[in-house]
């Protein structure tokens, strides 16, 4: 009986809190457009690990000169094995501010600047690596700047290659290990919405029933990733993590944003020039830089031209270098192991953004 009632009050407190978080996202979103320009200097200087600008920069940029990375915690990100990658980045473009965001800054942030749909789909993922695919798509959107991944190695300043008049600077890879943003850019707005839509709709249909009818599924011709799949889930780290959240939901926000915007290109991402003729100015203004020389042609798919290269471990970037802890693409594929039915306030005590 005792333990019957204390099932009750935890179930009891679990959805005031839900309702709780819901509540407050409402209220924060609501309010998101009288907060003042200059939002991000605050959100900036209160992150983990910030460094100020050391040198006023001499030309103006339209892409903002602040760098944002992500991690567990600065202490520990800076004993780990891309410490001199972080410090690099800072030292590398005195010119830039720099933070280091982690989960629970990135939360508070995202609770006091995303849309309640954005808010609602964050709170859902149970991977750090998730929340670092939405967190830095939601950054670019109302603050733009420079997101680069923890294992990202810079390669020279952002303010000797990057035009001023630029709205992005991307590779022709379209890495979306780094980003370099103008705020409310066209590319970001509909991949950001792509994900969002993907997310709150695997969630929805984990709620009708679908994870216990596919859990239970044995002996019979139906798989679990057939039973996910028809009930409108994800199956799998590929489906639930790259494909929603990861780089080729990015690059369907490219194709989208393209196609709806008049540029001539074929394909999900472009070039130089196939969008000189666009109405929006900010796709016009999209910078498309050309592979470095020098490197490996295995690489050039993880370079972004001159300024990052992403030493992935999954990737071979170095040899012998394996994947650590709990990395996404080593846990079950159940999409249980992805989603959430009900808003977190904390992710995975055991998870990274790696």
């Amino acid at each position: 009986m005792a333990r019957a009632y204390r099932d009750i009050v935890q179930s009891k407190q679990a959805d005031d809190r839900a309702a709780n978080i819901a509540m407050r996202a409402a209220k924060h979103a609501s309010r998101r457009h009288e907060m003042p320009a200059d939002i991000a200097s605050a959100w900036h200087t209160s992150a983990s690990g910030y460094r100020p600008a050391l040198i006023q920069a001499t030309t103006s940029q339209r892409i903002p000169r602040r760098i944002i990375q992500l991690g567990k915690d600065f202490q520990s990100v800076m004993s780990g094995r891309n410490a001199d990658f972080v410090e690099q980045w800072w030292t590398l473009n005195p010119d830039h501010e720099y933070a280091l965001f982690n989960d629970s800054h990135a939360r508070r942030y995202v609770m006091a600047r995303a849309s309640s749909n954005e808010t609602h789909a964050y709170l859902s993922l149970l991977r750090g690596a998730q929340r670092a695919d939405l967190f830095r798509m939601i950054w670019m959107k109302y603050e733009g700047g420079v997101y680069a991944d923890l294992d990202s190695k810079p390669l020279n300043p952002l303010s000797s290659v990057i035009p001023p008049m630029a709205s992005a600077y991307t590779g022709q890879s379209w890495s979306f290990e780094f980003l370099a943003y103008e705020p409310r850019h066209p590319i970001i707005q509909d991949g950001l919405k792509q994900m969002t839509r993907r997310v709150l709709g695997y969630v929805e249909a984990l709620k009708q029933d679908a994870s216990k009818a596919c859990l239970s599924v044995t002996g019979s011709n139906l798989s679990q990733k057939t039973c996910y799949e028809q009930s409108h889930a994800c199956f799998g780290a590929h489906r639930c993590v790259i494909s929603t959240t990861g780089p080729l939901a990015y690059q369907a926000g490219i194709g989208e944003a393209t196609h709806r915007l008049q540029c001539t290109n074929h394909r999900r991402t472009f070039r130089n020039g196939q969008c000189s003729n666009s109405p929006s100015s900010a796709m016009q203004r999209v910078h498309v830089c050309e592979n470095s020389c020098g490197f490996n042609p295995r690489d050039r798919a993880r370079l972004t031209c001159n300024v990052s290269w992403h030493l992935d471990c999954r990737n071979g970037g170095i040899q012998g270098l394996k994947c650590q802890g709990t990395h996404y693409s080593r846990v079950g594929p159940s999409p249980l192991n992805f989603y959430s039915t009900s808003p977190l306030l904390k992710g995975q005590p055991d998870d990274n953004t790696s």
